[in-house]
């Protein structure tokens, strides 16, 4: 490990969305526009979430935070503990440093990649969160497939078998 080359996960904030297109990908024509505006405010919001929890927002170990904690939550139809997050996102700095895949992507991959996934980590959350106040089954079976599939790409884990909490993330059989 003592030779192996770390990258910097920090990235300049990004100036515009440029991983929007990817974000409103699925919806249709005439919804990408207030799609586009609901994933640019949830996007917005991570900077001042964020310094609540103690991380910097323009980190990408911050971002992958925020999508499988999002994943987490919304699949196990659970709010997950504030404290649950810095430790999550010094174990992803500490998993991007050392990705060789990480370090050759360009800074606008990284911004994109950013977008990404703060938009739908954030979005799961507050999904999330809102289907806890006003429960709704059948929202709540989505946001669980949602939030399978997202890590299942994301972090190729099986939702099933992992586990978060105030240590970060586990893989548990």
């Amino acid at each position: 490990m003592s030779n192996q080359k770390l990258s910097d996960t920090t990235i300049a904030k990004p100036a515009d969305m440029v991983g929007m297109d990817v974000l409103v990908a699925g919806y249709q024509d005439e919804q990408k526009a207030e799609a586009r505006k609901t994933f640019t405010r949830m996007i917005e919001m991570f900077e001042s979430l964020a310094e609540k929890l103690g991380v910097d927002a323009y980190d990408m170990g911050a971002a992958s935070a925020a999508l499988i904690a999002g994943c987490y939550a919304a699949y196990h139809n659970r709010e997950l503990p504030a404290e649950y997050f810095k430790p999550l996102a010094r174990q992803m700095k500490i998993v991007l440093a050392v990705d060789p895949k990480f370090a050759g992507m360009s800074m606008t991959e990284k911004q994109s990649m950013y977008h990404i996934l703060v938009g739908a980590g954030v979005f799961l959350t507050m999904a999330q969160m809102e289907n806890m106040k006003n429960k709704n089954p059948q929202v709540a079976a989505q946001l669980k497939e949602a939030g399978k599939e997202f890590l299942s790409k994301f972090a190729q884990m099986d939702i099933r078998h992992v586990k978060l909490d105030e240590n970060g993330l586990r893989e548990i059989k």
